[in-house]
């Protein structure tokens, strides 16, 4: 398994708010963009992404394997739980943050996230690129009830439905899905969905072929080249 793992600023930002975990041992992985502005948006993304891990951490080995995608989905109802306490405590905070986590075991992928941290799942060998999210977000909804994407505006795209933290009751979409010889899993956060096509992280991943670090470096240089507007966080897992 080769992990490569890369977070950028970006063009316009002040500070990174994302934050990402990459346990290639353990083979848990998690990527989360935090919301709130200031620092809070990066503390909440940092709490989160530990909370979620030390909790799949302690209890991974004492879970059977078809109820991995559960404690997955706890694991973001406890990060969940623990900003909410905050918030609730401070007049001055209001945090809250994406997240998606992902757990290989026997050669499946066990996903859970909340917000539009997309995970994706592409082949070296063969031309295909699967969206395994769907976006929490305003855009995503309307576009569920039938409006075409091209009346979505910019605010309705990054407008979030559900967040840890924030929008209560925090619950999760999970998923498991089947992982084959040379599959590519791509986390990121929206600095990189949103400035680059789907399209074009395909073209990317399969002409780098099996060298991962210049898929990586590509993949942010083409979404800088493309505006850089937001944090631009990016996993790539090769099988």
């Amino acid at each position: 398994m080769e992990i490569v793992s890369i977070s950028e600023i970006g063009l316009v930002r002040e500070e990174n708010q994302d934050y990402f975990i990459a346990d290639k041992k353990n083979r848990i992985f998690i990527i989360a963009d935090g919301m709130g502005g200031l620092s809070n948006g990066a503390e909440a993304s940092k709490m989160a992404s530990n909370v979620c891990y030390e909790y799949i951490l302690k209890r991974m080995n004492k879970t059977s394997p078809n109820k991995l995608g559960v404690l997955l989905s706890n694991s973001i109802k406890e990060a969940h739980r623990s900003i909410k306490k905050i918030n609730s405590n401070s007049i001055n905070k209001t945090m809250g943050t994406t997240i998606s986590c992902v757990l290989i075991h026997q050669e499946k992928l066990h996903l859970s996230y909340i917000g539009d941290s997309r995970i994706y799942v592409l082949n070296r060998q063969k031309r295909g690129i699967f969206l395994i999210t769907k976006d929490h977000t305003v855009a995503a909804e309307l576009i569920s009830k039938g409006v075409h994407p091209s009346l979505i505006n910019v605010r309705e795209k990054s407008t979030l439905t559900r967040s840890v933290g924030l929008f209560s009751p925090g619950i999760p979409d999970s998923r498991e899905i089947d992982l084959h010889k040379n599959d590519v899993i791509l986390m990121c956060t929206d600095g990189l969905s949103d400035m680059i096509s789907d399209k074009e992280v395909e073209e990317i991943v399969v002409n780098s072929k099996s060298d991962l670090n210049l898929c990586g470096t590509k993949l942010i240089n083409l979404a800088m080249k493309n505006g850089g507007n937001d944090n631009i966080t990016i996993q790539l897992i090769g099988i």
